[in-house]
């Protein structure tokens, strides 16, 4: 009797993914979370309805352990995910060596989004500048001593993972690029004023004369950082899933509902049965 192969039997599921639509549904969710988590801050830090300090420590984007904390944390592990993926694809359709670009983005963008929970460069520099000692030109730095020991190597990796995605996609890839690299650039002057004694001062003078609340004056500096991070990593979440999205157009995801079988299979698959008699 003819045997029948699994090609002739086998159904497939063909799932057909907008990926537009998605992008667009990712990114809205993304900014509108950004601006509930600016309100909370303001509603419950600078205009303290409550006055209850977990609550203030649990919507402050300035702590490390808060809700905005670990959203921004969550948004730098999302692109490094969508990195991974693009390196896959690549490596699929046109070789490792090209996803090994790729392969870099995820890593670091993974890195980034550990390193914003647990302050990573923070406690290496605190650590570096506590061995040198006191008398060090390191303990008497200008501004915060990470940006000094760590912060270059974090500007040349968040180049470097802009030159991969802008350079993998179309003008509007690279002009989301570039919104983003121009987002963490504010994010990080504002940082390295932060980290000076003098604004301390003042802020301090100018809230006294004034007759402002200092804690105010100093934490909306820390809160438009942070929102301006947070948008700096919506635009590269944004611009690697368009270039994923281009990547992954025309191809086509299919599974396979049917069993493997006696019948679906060659003469060379079929198990012998002793049995039946040839």
């Amino acid at each position: 009797f003819p045997t029948r192969r699994s090609s002739d039997l086998t159904t497939m599921a063909q799932l057909n993914v907008r990926t537009g639509r998605i992008i667009t549904g990712i990114v809205a969710f993304a900014l509108v979370a950004e601006l509930v988590l600016l309100l909370l801050d303001i509603v419950f830090n600078l205009v303290d309805v409550t006055g209850d300090r977990s609550i203030q420590r649990m919507v402050n984007p300035a702590r490390e352990t808060s809700i905005p904390t670990w959203f921004a944390s969550t948004q730098a592990v999302a692109v490094g995910t969508v990195a991974a993926v693009t390196a896959w694809v690549t490596s699929q359709s046109q070789g490792v060596r090209r996803a090994v670009p790729w392969a870099f983005v995820a890593a670091f963008f993974v890195y980034i989004g550990a390193d914003d929970a647990s302050e990573i460069h923070e406690g290496f520099s605190s650590a570096i500048v506590r061995a040198a000692g006191d008398d060090s030109s390191l303990a008497n730095l200008p501004t915060y001593a990470w940006q000094a020991l760590i912060g270059p190597f974090l500007a040349l990796g968040l180049l470097t993972s802009a030159a991969i995605i802008a350079g993998s996609g179309s003008m509007r890839v690279r002009l989301i690029v570039v919104a983003g690299l121009g987002f963490f650039a504010a994010s990080q002057g504002l940082d390295v004023v932060e980290g000076m004694p003098e604004s301390e001062v003042w802020l301090e003078a100018y809230a006294t004369a004034h007759d402002y609340p200092k804690y105010n004056l100093t934490h909306i500096p820390r809160l438009i950082e942070e929102c301006l991070e947070m948008l700096a990593t919506t635009c590269f979440l944004t611009a690697s899933m368009l270039v994923l999205s281009t990547r992954l157009t025309g191809r086509t995801l299919a599974f396979d509902d049917a069993p493997a079988t006696a019948e679906t299979l060659g003469d060379e698959d079929a198990p012998t049965d002793p049995g039946v008699q040839e």
